[in-house]
């Protein structure tokens, strides 16, 4: 598996262990070059944390990964993950945490640090 795919994975885990009622399903595209996450349901899509959580989880990406796509939707009538590489409902959520391993907490604020050294 790429290093893309592992860092939407973990990102994925980390959505899903912090909004337990939510489930995601990954695929890539690869014509598009675009990673697409359907989410469900529509109601928890537009809930406000959610929304700070996916963006945080999108920049984490395109800081890794700028010229690669990610797309987060839901119920979209045209667009449809068709194989999927991961769905959070067929994966344990309970995840460990370590150094390496993005976990909840990711999605906390973190205090502004001082620019003078």
């Amino acid at each position: 598996m790429k290093k893309e795919n592992r860092l939407v994975i973990k990102l994925l885990d980390a959505l899903a262990a912090k909004h337990s009622n939510m489930s995601f399903v990954y695929g890539f595209h690869e014509w598009a070059n675009q990673h697409v996450i359907e989410v469900t349901p529509k109601e928890c899509f537009e809930d406000d944390q959610y929304v700070l959580d996916e963006a945080f989880a999108t920049k984490q990406f395109v800081s890794k990964f700028p010229y690669q796509g990610i797309l987060f939707l839901s119920e979209d009538p045209y667009i449809k993950v068709e194989n999927p590489i991961y769905d959070s409902t067929k994966r344990i959520k309970k995840i460990k945490t370590s150094k390496r391993s993005a976990a909840p907490g990711i999605f906390q604020p973190t205090p502004a640090r001082s620019a003078a050294k």
